[in-house]
């Protein structure tokens, strides 16, 4: 029987393997980079919005506008601001499969964004 990550690491493959070319040399060179998320939930409208940071291996450091998006959403964001071709279809898994490290943190205010 297949455990959940092996499932998640299969899921990721699959998906890297039918991407671009780009897309998979894009994974392979990600291992180290960081994942820096801060998210606000804001109360008087009821929306979530995010904003994301991620440095990569080489030190080049990519920003977000403050996106809308609650939950894990951020994960997106990050995958577009990296290059990703369809964010959307990467599992919520990937980070953690390529050997990225997350760090979200809930702010009170949005100038914490």
């Amino acid at each position: 029987m297949q455990t959940n990550t092996e499932f998640e690491n299969q899921k990721l493959n699959t998906v890297l393997a039918s991407e671009s070319q780009g897309d998979a040399e894009l994974a392979r060179r990600l291992s180290g980079a960081t994942i820096s998320a801060k998210r606000l939930f804001q109360k008087r409208i009821g929306c979530t919005v995010h904003t994301v940071t991620v440095t990569l291996p080489n030190g080049e450091v990519l920003k977000s506008k403050v996106v809308d998006g609650h939950g894990d959403f951020y994960l997106h964001t990050a995958a577009k601001l990296i290059g990703f071709e369809d964010a959307y279809i990467l599992s919520r898994a990937w980070p953690r499969l390529l050997g990225i490290e997350v760090e979200v943190t809930d702010v009170e205010r949005k100038r914490d964004l």
